[in-house]
């Protein structure tokens, strides 16, 4: 992607789970990691997490994750950015503004290792 179609975006950030579509979030999560996933299962997932944070380019979501938590500790899941964005570090701000929600929490990163040579691209 060249430096003048990074200037296209505009990017914004939210950690507000009431205002997610989560068939946007189900599609996301397909595109990013592959596969079909059950949309009610995303939903449920999602809005029972104490943490999330998705990134959007107008209104188009284009990046997400989720945390839960104990207080102490915390784990975070489902760091997914649309392929057409990668590379632009969402998924580094992603991390960073949800851990942020967690302070002074151990945080935890789950990721798979089929994923890893992708975490380069998404972060």
């Amino acid at each position: 992607m060249k430096k003048s179609d990074k200037q296209k975006f505009k990017f914004f950030y939210s950690d507000k789970s009431d205002c997610a579509d989560y068939h946007q979030v189900n599609a996301l999560l397909e595109k990013a990691f592959g596969g079909k996933r059950n949309e009610h299962v995303t939903k449920d997932t999602f809005s029972k997490s104490q943490y999330v944070q998705y990134a959007y380019d107008n209104e188009t979501l284009i990046g997400c994750a989720r945390a839960i938590s104990d207080g102490a500790h915390a784990l975070i899941l489902n760091v997914a950015v649309d392929p057409d964005y990668q590379g632009l570090h969402l998924g580094w701000n992603i991390v960073d503004k949800l851990s942020r929600q967690m302070k002074d929490q151990n945080i935890f990163l789950k990721y798979f290792f089929e994923y890893t040579s992708r975490w380069s691209r998404i972060l």
